[in-house]
C-alpha cells in the first residue's frame, strides 16, 4: 500500500471518512485518489467494520507462536542435565 501524507493512521482515517461520507460511491475512484489498490481499500473497510477506527493502527507481523520454542519442563530438564554434566555437548544432552 502506498500511503502518502502526514501519518499513515491519519490518512487511513481520512480514507474511511471519505468512503462513509458518500461523496464518492465508486471504491475504485477513491482508491485511485489515495494511490492504493482496491484490495487494500476493502481490507481497510472490513477492519473498520470489525474494530472501528482502532482498526487503522499498524499491527505486529510477528508470529504468534514461536516454531522452535521448547516447553518449560523440557528446558528445566536440559538445564539440570547440563549442570550435572558440564562437558556433554548438545547431541548427548538431546
Amino acid at each position: 500500500m502506498v500511503w502518502t501524507g502526514a501519518s499513515i493512521e491519519e490518512v487511513k482515517r481520512r480514507f474511511i471518512m471519505d468512503r462513509l461520507s458518500g461523496e464518492c460511491d465508486d471504491m475504485s475512484a477513491l482508491c485511485a485518489e489515495y494511490g492504493i489498490s482496491r484490495q487494500a481499500g476493502y481490507m481497510l473497510m472490513r477492519r473498520y467494520a470489525a474494530e472501528g477506527l482502532g482498526g487503522v493502527v499498524a499491527r505486529s507481523r510477528a508470529p504468534l507462536v514461536q516454531a522452535r520454542s521448547v516447553d518449560e519442563d523440557i528446558r528445566a530438564a536440559l538445564v539440570e542435565c547440563r549442570l550435572d554434566h558440564p562437558n556433554w555437548g548438545p547431541k548427548k544432552l538431546k
